[in-house]
């Protein structure tokens, strides 16, 4: 998500599928102008200072399931715990059924390139 306008968030369909797992770090400043489809920014647009682990529910809204405080999120560890606790609590799968499972990893940041993801800014 980026505070600085535009749609750029656009998410998710009524269906139990896709589980979108969100990990956000932001200044204080509230993100009032975010737009977006088919999601509830109520609780992005709210005015906080930590990193949060978000999941996106079927519908769009937005539940915290965890807290992280201030953390450095251009630090290693910081992405290898969040995708560990993300790919144990909804594994993939490959099985060819209608419920096949599979992951995507999205980094967004301010056009630094892979080098400087999570960098304060």
């Amino acid at each position: 998500a980026s505070c600085a306008g535009g749609s750029q968030l656009r998410c998710c369909p009524q269906s139990a599928y896709p589980d979108v797992i969100v990990l956000l770090d932001r200044g204080a400043a509230a993100c009032g102008n975010l737009q977006a489809t088919g999601i509830d920014l109520s609780l992005i647009n709210s005015a906080w200072t930590t990193a949060k682990e978000l999941l996106v529910l079927p519908g769009g809204q937005l539940q915290v399931v965890r807290d992280y405080g201030e953390i450095d999120m251009a630090a290693t560890a910081t992405m290898a715990a969040f995708l560990t606790r993300a790919y144990d609590r909804f594994p993939a799968n490959d099985t060819g059924g209608a419920d096949v499972r599979k992951y995507v990893l999205v980094y967004w940041d301010h056009g630094s390139g892979w080098r400087g993801y999570g960098l304060d800014h």
